[in-house]
């Protein structure tokens, strides 16, 4: 009986090690996409710096901005993304979206696909953008024209000749410069008309704060007046 005690307590220790070894791990990898956990939000009066950089989605003059430092790599970013495509389908008017790409070291084909989507015409952009993010899985895997094709892009000689282009890419050099200087350290980072979340709002918390912009109201005690919505 004592053997078999023993026995037991040893396994139950071991499996208790793996379940705290695994969440160490889960954690890890969690700050290093998605940012450190528990940053405080705050209002951000130099906002508008991020936009000259960036590349843009929906209509520049809607009343609410939605900066993002993302990487095309990130599957965070992929769920954030999609979550701004359901925003955006709510709010059409009211809602612009301000990619600031931020390629993380350890995604060997961030910078790439960073660079693609300023190698396709200003009207194919945000198909490519859907795209890449759809189809993250097959990024390094399957080849950019590949990519280009499923997007629809119609000049893919000037897409190839672009995206094979090696020397930096000043958009994508701005964003990572951009993201130093206001210390950000894991995608996707978020504002919404300056105010950046401490973590990447969930769909209940982007539509409600949305919602409050738009009806003049502050979402958060220490939200700007003057950023809000303009009402008519």
């Amino acid at each position: 009986m004592p053997d078999r005690l023993d026995r037991l307590l040893s396994v139950t220790l071991t499996l208790t090690a793996v379940v705290i070894a695994g969440s160490l791990v889960h954690r890890e990898f969690f700050a290093a996409e998605a940012g450190p956990p528990g940053q405080k939000a705050k209002y951000v009066a130099e906002w508008r710096d991020m936009l000259q950089p960036a590349t843009h989605i929906g209509d520049r003059r809607a009343p609410i901005t939605i900066i993002e430092f993302a990487d095309f790599q990130c599957p965070f970013c992929a769920r954030f993304h999609q979550s701004l495509r359901r925003l955006r389908a709510e709010f059409p008017d009211k809602v612009s979206v301000a990619l600031v790409h931020f390629p993380l070291p350890n995604h060997p084909n961030a910078r790439t696909a960073a660079r693609a989507t300023d190698c396709v015409d200003e009207s194919e952009l945000e198909v490519m953008v859907d795209y890449l993010f759809e189809m993250q899985d097959s990024i390094g895997k399957k080849s950019w024209e590949w990519f280009a094709r499923g997007a629809g892009v119609k000049d893919l000689s000037a897409f190839s000749r672009c995206v094979s282009d090696t020397t930096a890419l000043p958009i994508v050099e701005r964003g990572i410069e951009l993201g130093r200087r206001f210390e950000v350290t894991g995608t996707p980072t978020v504002l919404l008309n300056g105010w950046r979340f401490g973590a990447p709002p969930v769909d209940s918390v982007l539509f409600r704060v949305v919602g409050d912009v738009v009806a003049g109201r502050k979402p958060y005690r220490g939200f700007p007046s003057h950023e809000l919505a303009p009402q008519r």
